[in-house]
């Protein structure tokens, strides 16, 4: 028996052809299914994408009458291309929420 290739829920798109993985998988993620040709043997397939939705749950200070004790907040990455626009992070020390938000640098920041 030939080699078989695995290229059903895979983490990326997998020619079922050659066996090829798609580097760029995450462009097709908006779509639920598609057509695509391999960047390797040039062969046309079927994609399907499966999404998997998970959730978390955490305390809140607030909601128990309790102040925050933030601590940072601390830059985490620029916006896109832009350099002028930072997003940031906070944990409070109390009950670990963590608050994310876009701030626009200032002269101070740079």
């Amino acid at each position: 028996m030939a080699n078989e290739i695995e290229h059903e829920y895979t983490n990326e798109i997998v020619c079922p052809y050659c066996g090829e993985s798609n580097n760029e998988s995450y462009e097709y993620a908006d779509d639920d299914c598609g057509e695509i040709d391999c960047g390797y043997c040039e062969r046309s397939f079927n994609y399907i994408v499966h999404m998997t939705i998970k959730y978390s749950t955490e305390t809140d200070c607030s909601a128990e009458g309790k102040f925050h004790a933030w601590q940072g907040p601390y830059r985490v990455f620029e916006y896109e291309d832009r350099t002028d626009v930072w997003c940031y992070i906070r944990k409070c020390l109390n009950c670990q929420r963590e608050d994310y938000f876009w701030q626009e640098a200032t002269l101070e920041m740079l």
